[in-house]
C-alpha cells in the first residue's frame, strides 16, 4: 500500500483511490510501522472481524450443513457394515464352540452349551446373510458391480455350501442324538468344513471389494446356478444324512466325505 502511494506522484489518477482506501485502513485501526508494513491495533482487532462477520458466518454454516448431511448418509452404511464383519466372526466364534465341546460321552452342561452355541450361530449366520444382502442391493458398490463380478459368484457358492453343511450339526444337535465315538467323528469332518468355509469368505470378499477378474460380460446367471445348485443338493444331502443317521447302519462312506 505504500508503495502504492508513493507512485501516485507519477499517476495522479489513483490519487483519489488510494486517499479512500487509507481512510478505511486508519478507521479500522491499522497503524503504520515504518517500512511500508502494516500491524493491526487493538482497535483492529474487534473492528475488522465485524466487517467481515457475515461472510465467515454464511462459511461456517455451510460447512457444518453439509458434514452432517454426509454423516447421516453414512451412518447406516457404516451400521450396517459393522453388522456383517460381526457376524461372520460370530458364526467363526460359535463353530469353534461347537468344535472344542463336541466329544463322545458328553455331559449335561456341555449339551446345554452346545445347544446354545449353534442357536447363536444360527442367529450370527442370520445377521451375516442380512446385512449381505444390504450391502449388495443398498449400501456397497452396487448390484451392477456384484452382478459381474465371478469372485462374487464364488464367494456365494462356499457361502451357500456353508449353510448346506450347516444343517447337519444343527438337527442332530436339536434331535439330542447321543455323541458316539462315530458321530463326534463324522460332527467333527463337518465342523471343520464349515470353519474352512468361514475362514475362506473373507479372502474372497478382499479380492472382489478390489474388482479382481471383474468383467462387464460376465452374466451373473451364471454365477447364481452353481451357488443354487450347491445349496439345494447338499442340504437335501446333509438333511437327509442327519435324520436318518444310525451308528450301526451307517456306512464308511459318510465317513469319508
Amino acid at each position: 500500500f505504500a508503495v502504492g502511494v508513493a507512485s501516485t506522484t507519477h499517476q495522479p489518477h489513483l490519487k483519489p483511490r488510494l486517499a479512500s482506501q487509507a481512510r478505511v485502513v486508519r478507521h479500522a485501526g491499522v497503524a503504520k510501522v515504518p517500512g511500508a508494513s502494516y500491524v493491526p491495533t487493538p482497535q483492529a482487532l474487534t473492528t475488522l472481524p465485524t466487517s467481515i462477520l457475515p461472510g465467515a458466518v454464511a462459511a461456517c454454516i455451510g460447512l457444518l450443513s453439509a458434514a452432517p448431511a454426509e454423516a447421516v448418509d453414512a451412518l447406516p452404511s457404516a451400521v450396517v457394515a459393522y453388522g456383517h464383519y460381526a457376524g461372520v466372526v460370530g458364526a467363526g466364534v460359535c463353530l469353534g464352540v461347537q468344535r472344542a465341546l463336541v466329544r463322545p460321552s458328553m455331559s449335561e452342561k456341555d449339551t446345554e452349551l452346545l445347544s446354545l452355541a449353534s442357536s447363536a450361530y444360527a442367529v450370527s449366520l442370520l445377521v451375516t446373510l442380512g446385512s449381505g444382502y444390504a450391502r449388495v442391493v443398498e449400501f456397497g458398490k452396487g448390484w451392477e458391480f456384484y452382478a459381474h463380478e465371478p469372485i462374487f459368484w464364488l464367494k456365494i457358492t462356499f457361502t451357500a455350501v456353508l449353510l448346506a453343511a450347516s444343517a447337519f450339526p444343527a438337527l442332530i444337535i436339536s434331535s439330542g442324538k447321543p455323541m458316539s465315538p462315530k458321530l463326534t467323528a463324522r460332527m467333527t469332518s463337518v465342523i471343520n468344513a464349515e470353519l474352512l468355509a468361514v475362514v475362506s469368505i473373507p479372502l474372497f470378499a478382499t479380492l472382489m471389494a478390489r474388482g479382481v477378474l471383474y468383467a462387464d460380460w460376465f452374466p451373473w446367471q451364471a454365477g447364481l446356478a452353481p451357488a443354487t445348485l450347491a445349496w439345494l443338493g447338499l442340504t437335501l444331502r446333509y438333511a437327509k444324512e442327519a435324520l436318518t443317521w444310525s451308528d450301526e447302519g451307517e456306512t464308511s462312506g459318510n465317513d469319508a466325505q
